[in-house]
């Protein structure tokens, strides 16, 4: 199955939420950890998600790039078309971004994410994490305000929120 299109990862998340349970959500950082978590997850035969970390994004653009939004995108167009391969769903997900890393890893996908789906395309990830515990509450939701208002998309963010 490709990757899950905005409208089956609401789907995903409605069954999760009236089900009860929670998707495994597994981190890559390389075409062989994509390949094992697609593996794991048609061998159990779950849907899943597959995260790429901002350092997992630097690696995935190679040694001498170290750029985490080529990497990200790079490890996107890899799943989505070896994910078409097997019998479940998966969404992408971009995990723990923390605020020094917006500007280099979050916001310019959300930006390319919105180029796509302006040209008929589908969003590079489903979902984005902006982890804003290092940051006070109100800056906290401040940025996720913002980061929401940025796409008009199906997006979803988590905010770590600590007190």
């Amino acid at each position: 199955m490709p990757v899950a299109t905005p409208e089956i990862y609401a789907e995903m998340l409605d069954k999760a939420k009236r089900e009860s349970f929670a998707y495994p959500a597994i981190n890559v950082s390389s075409s062989q950890t994509l390949n094992a978590a697609l593996a794991g997850f048609a061998e159990a035969g779950s849907d899943g998600i597959i995260q790429v970390s901002t350092g997992g994004a630097d690696y995935f653009s190679g040694p001498t790039i170290k750029n985490m939004v080529s990497g990200s995108l790079g490890f996107a167009a890899f799943a989505q078309e070896v994910a078409k391969k097997y019998p479940v769903n998966v969404a992408l997900h971009t995990d723990h971004c923390p605020k020094d890393k917006l500007d280099g890893f979050v916001r310019p996908l959300i930006a390319a994410s919105l180029e796509r789906v302006k040209g008929g395309g589908l969003p590079y990830f489903q979902s984005h994490m902006w982890d804003g515990s290092a940051v006070p509450l109100d800056e906290n939701l401040v940025i996720a305000q913002e980061l929401l208002a940025a796409d008009d998309t199906d997006l979803h963010l988590e905010d770590d929120v600590r007190r």
